[in-house]
């Protein structure tokens, strides 16, 4: 009797490369980091500034996907083991880029109470001048409140008015308000003075005058005292 069935030949199936041969090679730090590179230039044209940018936008500003929201969560909280904000703030101010040429109008700019950070490109500058209008904001705030009705301290307000002598504040006065207000406003110009003429003098302010000055900026620079 004929077989209703007929056999067919098993085909060799091709082997396999070994799990060895088929991993892809160990990437150094440097390759790893040029291949993110290439693919965010690539993929979204993005400058490093609107990179960081679009990544820390405001919640309030801008929808986040569950993962866009998280990456930044874990660093801004300081979860993981990677670098913190600080020690990347640092890295930022300690590295030669963000040090202005020697004949660059920034190199004026260090630890300004006038100048807006935004205003400023170099980095180090910056940061620091960024460091000192919170300083000051700080100093304007509590300077308010320490010559506030409701704390009730005397403040001096002969520098002020060009009278001698002190003058008490007094709720029910608005002779005596107007001179807390001016008052305060010399108390927090003197503490700024103070910051940035006596405090500074052997811990930045000379440092500052190094950096207007010499020519080898980068190593003289790199003698400015930590941000953080």
């Amino acid at each position: 009797m004929q077989s209703v069935f007929s056999l067919t030949p098993l085909k060799e199936e091709p082997s396999k490369p070994s799990s060895k041969s088929s991993r892809r090679p160990k990437r150094t730090t440097e390759q790893k980091l040029n291949d993110f590179l290439e693919d965010l230039k690539e993929s979204t044209g993005w400058s490093m500034g609107e990179l960081l940018a679009n990544l820390l936008v405001h919640p309030h500003h801008g929808t986040r996907t569950h993962r866009h929201r998280a990456f930044v969560n874990n660093f801004l909280a300081g979860i993981g083991s990677g670098p913190k904000l600080s020690d990347i703030i640092q890295m930022i101010y300690d590295h030669p880029d963000s040090v202005p040429p020697t004949n660059h109008h920034d190199r004026e700019e260090y630890f300004s109470f006038t100048t807006s950070p935004a205003s400023i490109s170099y980095a180090q500058p910056s940061l620091s001048t960024w460091a000192s209008s919170l300083i000051q904001k700080q100093l304007q705030r509590e300077g308010r409140h320490l010559t506030s009705s409701q704390i009730g301290l005397r403040v001096r307000a002969s520098r002020a008015t060009g009278t001698p002598g002190a003058a008490a504040i007094n709720n029910d006065s608005t002779q005596h308000d107007q001179e807390e207000h001016a008052a305060a406003e010399v108390g927090v110009t003197e503490l700024q003075m103070a910051i940035d003429e006596d405090y500074l003098p052997s811990d930045l302010a000379g440092n500052r005058n190094k950096v207007r000055s010499d020519d080898a900026h980068v190593a003289q620079v790199r003698g400015f005292p930590k941000m953080i």
